[in-house]
């Protein structure tokens, strides 16, 4: 079965995901209420006692909603985040120091079956790191929340057959669209978030990457995620991004396969 990755939910108003490799179950991210956690784990026949581990990319909302409440179901799990990320979120403090385990980008661990490879995310946050992970012969990579794709975010792209990719805003309608100059700024800035259009471009790159090093016997899966309920739609994220991988070569189905995250309920990579 390779890893199988669940989305509970993602936008900009929160993020979870589920994750199995084999017997080892972990969740990356908890930005949603624990109650709608609770029933994705059901809805995969899971509970909270099978999760061994709890990833968290940073301390902003839509990422540690339910952390505290999430750390005391899931009584076994790890929780696997950056020191800057557990000293900027005081829902964390109340968990048992032993339980704990940071890291910061570049470093490497396991948790049960699943290899895990951290690094570091441009974001607004103390300090943000993402999570790509490995179960057999599948690489997943989960990218979201970070201003620019640095060459070490690239570098786990690249590897990977499976990934959630952040397609956060389309341009035009951010800059048209009702938010302060500022935070257009922001969100445009190294340290907001990804656009449709850089998407695009960097998929085209890492599916053209696999065809030429004929890595995978078949086509990557591609999740798009975080998409901002204000400043684009699923399907203006999904029109984008074929557009520029067609633009490149690439055609769905073929080779690669996409889906979006919904905003709610799940999403099966």
């Amino acid at each position: 079965m390779g890893i199988e990755l669940t989305s509970i939910g993602s936008s900009s108003s929160g993020n979870s995901y589920i994750i199995r490799g084999g017997e080892t179950v972990v969740i990356l991210d908890v930005g949603l209420s624990g109650k709608k956690i609770k029933a994705g784990l059901a809805e995969l026949e899971l509970r909270t006692c099978d999760v061994d581990a709890i990833l968290v990319t940073h301390e902003h909302v839509d990422h540690i909603k339910s952390i505290r409440m999430m750390a005391r179901e899931c009584r076994q799990a790890r929780i696997i985040t950056s020191e800057g990320t557990y000293n900027a979120c005081d829902s964390m403090k109340d968990i048992d120091g032993g339980r704990l385990t940071f890291v910061s980008g570049g470093e490497s661990l396991t948790v049960g079956e699943l290899g895990i490879r951290t690094f570091k995310l441009s974001h607004d946050a103390a300090e943000p790191v993402g999570f790509a992970l490995e179960y057999e012969d599948d690489r997943l990579v989960v990218v979201t929340d970070t201003g620019i794709v640095t060459e070490e975010i690239r570098k786990e792209i690249m590897r990977a057959n499976k990934i959630v990719f952040e397609s956060n805003y389309e341009e035009n309608l951010l800059l048209m669209g009702p938010y302060p100059y500022n935070v257009k700024r922001r969100i445009l800035g190294d340290f907001g978030h990804l656009s449709n259009e850089i998407a695009g471009n960097m998929l085209s790159e890492m599916v053209q990457r696999q065809k030429e090093e004929a890595e995978l016997l078949k086509a990557p899966r591609i999740m798009l995620a975080h998409i901002s309920t204000t400043n684009n739609t699923a399907g203006q994220a999904r029109y984008t991004v074929e557009s520029i991988m067609k633009k490149h070569g690439h055609n769905s189905g073929a080779d690669y396969d996409m889906i979006i995250a919904a905003k709610e309920g799940i999403t099966r990579l």
